[in-house]
């Protein structure tokens, strides 16, 4: 009895190992798709919101430079806030952190083109005809001359 019952628990736990499953394919090459485009969607906000911190941090420098300046003419006095150096520093950083994220979305692009896998039809002889059978398959290709 105990050898039956192992059997059949055995059968029963490898009924899926039979069957291919093509959709952990698409499931992937979406979640790297996915992955890519919110890398590259991150990847220019940092960029952009960098550049205008560096920009502001600059303006505020600059103010400062002329304002200590005319302050020093004027009447000896001039003082200077480390807002602007500061704001400089923290675009650079994020104008400089976007440039992984951009590597990062071509390189989970590229890997998610590598799992595009097609299914094709194949005629199948049948009693009184042919049907239509699909199987997943693989398409390679050789470039043969180089393209400049």
């Amino acid at each position: 009895m105990k050898a039956i019952i192992t059997f059949l628990l055995l059968c029963f736990c490898c009924l899926h190992a039979f069957a291919q499953d093509t959709n952990q394919y698409h499931y992937i090459r979406d979640s790297l798709l996915h992955k890519s485009r919110s890398q590259k969607t991150t990847a220019w906000i940092m960029l952009g919101a960098g550049s205008a911190v560096a920009l502001g941090g600059l303006v505020l420098t600059a103010v400062d430079a002329t304002t200590e300046l005319v302050g020093a003419v004027v009447d000896g006095t001039g003082s200077t806030s480390p807002l602007g150096p500061v704001l400089m520093l923290l675009g650079t950083g994020s104008v400089a952190g976007s440039i992984p994220l951009f590597i990062a979305s071509g390189k989970n692009k590229r890997k998610a083109m590598q799992f595009s896998a097609i299914t094709q039809a194949v005629e199948v002889p049948v009693t009184g005809g042919f049907a239509y059978r699909y199987q997943p398959a693989i398409s390679v290709r050789f470039v043969l001359g180089s393209r400049k």
